[in-house]
């Protein structure tokens, strides 16, 4: 893993601008993101989340066995930091409605 990929594993793959002249490693990461956002939209569509959620455990149960104990608590560590940023992401959303909601400034 480049120095690149670790320091970006820590932001949500949301918040990542798209690049002009990437890496292949970027270029396959914006693909892929594009790809999976869109099955998302669709199982959202479709309300079939739960088919989803059970395919990409299924997929990422492959890329573990595949790459070994270490890959999978790299995809583990970076689960838990993209669930940390998504969950204070939210409540700084939270914050800053009821903040405007009360007539209150957002910092």
């Amino acid at each position: 893993m480049t120095d690149d990929v670790q320091l970006r594993s820590n932001e949500a793959p949301a918040t990542r601008p798209p690049l002009a002249d990437g890496t292949p490693e970027q270029a396959a990461e914006l693909r892929y993101l594009k790809a999976i956002e869109a099955l998302v939209d669709d199982a959202v569509e479709g309300k079939q989340m739960e088919v989803l959620a059970d395919t990409l455990a299924w997929t990422i149960a492959r890329i573990s066995v595949t790459c070994g104990i270490a890959a999978t608590a790299d995809i583990l560590r970076r689960i838990g930091g993209y669930m940390g940023t998504l969950v204070a992401r939210r409540e700084a959303e939270a914050e800053a409605r009821q903040a405007k909601e009360e007539g209150r400034h957002t910092h």
